[in-house]
């Protein structure tokens, strides 16, 4: 999509705009981008701009629009008074469904248009107008309109008032000017799980400033935030948008970023990546990791009350929380405010759309009862969502093998035994057999390809961060970036987690649980297990291992019975083979 269209009826439909209003799509609206005077122009609205955010400045709209064109098809709509910008819309079409988004799509916390004071309101009149004639049949979102942003038309205009949705959310923030803030750096659970971390080793918080720095943990920090996200809500941000580590190490080199993490002897257990705004103002951060191992120190909470005083030591005003009910956002804000959503259909709205004040109304009276609306809404939403998952997968996959292997898989966990693995006359394997065998690697972990069962990718990553994060230990095999096979380890003494075996476990010992492996490597399975066992026993040689798996799986690994009862039965494995 490509043109300049330069708009000369808007005067007839709203005749108190006398400004001339262009729209430039595709490689045109890249070339504008261009121009050092616009650019200059630009820079001089969004300073005068009292709503507008740093999603709204020519270099993020610019950064963002050049990594995303291949996506989105870039749109820019001016507005002239002579040679003056007097407003700007910066917009994106998606390609692979039919809407039209604000610039920046979700990486932008906010979108709004910029405008001077006399036009605030017929600028964005006119501008949406020039859109849907251009675009007929797309709906355009706004998502979020910073507070401030001019919504009285709204109101008072019948026909925008038809075709328009607006939304209003509740924004935490971290008033970092608030006389009482240092009550935040002394909750007594920011200084218990700190002073816990601190006895484990070196712990630093690091502000990080060189490019170089930053590029070198990038990696990590990306597979912990896809990791998170994908248990949490089936999303890996990070390997299903390439461009999105670009774009920030772009958005960083214009020092329009804030990175800090919280290392643990070098090793990062948490960080955060937000966006430095206008007036003083930090967003985000919308980045936030932690090591899943170190759950139990609330790592991602503690980072967050660092950043907090170091960004207040730093002169800044405002830590934007971003919308969102997670509870940690509560415990940190000491202010809030509101943001909007503004959606504008292609068409006059239903008359079935049940407005925000009634929902409210609903949740608020359901809450008094004893229902959680929105948890319960949450619930639906996922459980419909894994099951569509799954859905899925079956249809990808021969009905009646499934069901035998759904089967033989159920029978199997079902007749789960615990088996002592005979490692007294076990050689000690050489580094380079086992040299492949990764422990606690989430990478590893994230390379899980559903298909050969109905366990989902986000089953699969739910349950290891539930087990990471309840002290479990893995060990995993990665060939040509595919999980082949993996393998929990628990403590005898340790507590059990909900997807632990409910077998009483051995009081001595290490008890190796929850096996996984693809069909192609099921012949190298008593290399894997060898191979794990000699990674155990380098560490702790006195200690017996045990595993909890299936007899036809202990059977394959060349279990002898000996005549003696199956819970006394030992693995003897063949010569070591590498991997």
């Amino acid at each position: 999509m490509k043109g300049t269209y330069t708009d000369t009826e808007s005067n007839t439909l709203y005749p108190e705009v006398e400004d001339k209003i262009e729209l430039s799509a595709g490689e045109d609206a890249l070339k504008i981008l261009l121009d050092e005077n616009f650019q200059v122009e630009w820079n001089s609205l969004y300073q005068s701009c009292h709503w507008a955010t740093v999603f709204q400045t020519p270099n993020y709209t610019n950064a963002w629009y050049k990594l995303y064109k291949k996506q989105y098809i870039p749109i820019l709509i001016t507005s002239y008074r002579g040679n003056r910008v007097t407003g700007i819309l910066n917009l994106c079409m998606n390609l692979k469904q039919l809407e039209i988004n604000g610039a920046g799509s979700t990486d932008a916390y906010y979108h709004t248009w910029l405008a001077e004071e006399y036009n605030k309101e017929s600028f964005i009149k006119s501008a949406l107008h020039k859109v849907r004639e251009h675009f007929p049949g797309y709906t355009i979102n706004l998502f979020q309109l910073p507070p401030h942003t001019p919504l009285k038309w709204l109101e008072t205009d019948e026909q925008w008032r038809a075709l328009t949705v607006l939304k209003s959310y509740d924004r935490p923030l971290v008033d970092l000017t608030h006389p009482e803030l240092s009550k935040l750096y002394t909750k007594k659970q920011f200084k218990e799980n700190r002073n816990r971390l601190k006895r484990l080793g070196e712990l630093t918080f690091e502000h990080v400033t060189c490019i170089d720095i930053l590029s070198d943990m990038f990696d990590e920090m990306m597979d912990q935030y896809d990791f998170r996200k994908g248990a949490t809500l089936n999303m890996l941000p990070f390997r299903s948008d390439p461009q999105k580590k670009d774009f920030l190490l772009d958005l960083f080199k214009l020092k329009m970023l804030h990175v800090s993490v919280l290392k643990m002897n070098d090793k990062i257990v948490a960080s955060l990546i937000a966006t430095i705004g206008k007036d003083r103002w930090v967003h985000g951060a919308g980045i936030n990791t932690h090591a899943p191992t170190f759950a139990a120190y609330s790592p991602g909470f503690t980072s967050f009350i660092m950043l907090a005083q170091q960004l207040a030591s730093a002169g800044y005003e405002m830590l934007d929380l971003s919308t969102g009910d997670q509870p940690y956002k509560q415990r940190l804000a000491n202010s809030e405010d509101q943001v909007y959503a503004l959606i504008i259909k292609s068409k006059a709205k239903s008359i079935l759309n049940v407005p925000n004040s009634i929902k409210k109304l609903i949740n608020e009276s359901a809450l008094k009862i004893g229902i959680d609306y929105k948890s319960s809404r949450t619930r639906f939403r996922r459980s419909k969502k894994l099951m569509m998952e799954k859905w899925r997968l079956l249809s990808q996959q021969d009905f009646k093998t499934w069901l035998k292997e759904a089967v033989r898989d159920t029978l199997s966990r079902e007749k789960e035994k615990i088996y002592k693995i005979n490692t007294d006359n076990n050689r000690i394997l050489s580094k380079s057999t086992y040299v492949n065998i990764s422990q606690n690697n989430i990478k590893d972990l994230l390379n899980f390809t559903a298909g050969h069962t109905l366990k989902t990718r986000w089953e699969f990553l739910a349950e290891a961060m539930c087990r990471l994060e309840h002290g479990e230990h893995v060990f995993t095999y990665t060939e040509n970036g595919t999980l082949k096979a993996c393998i929990w380890v628990s403590g005898a003494t340790k507590k059990k987690n909900l997807y632990a075996s409910k077998l009483a476990y051995p009081t001595v010992g290490t008890v190796l649980n929850g096996l996984y492996f693809q069909p192609d490597y099921q012949n190298r399975l008593p290399m894997f297990l060898e191979a794990v066992c000699a990674k155990i026993k380098s560490n702790r040689p006195e200690e017996p291992i045990y595993v909890i798996t299936s007899p036809t799986i202990a059977a394959f690994c060349a279990i002898m019975s000996n005549g003696v009862q199956q819970e006394e039965q030992k693995i003897i494995f063949d010569t070591a083979k590498s991997l």
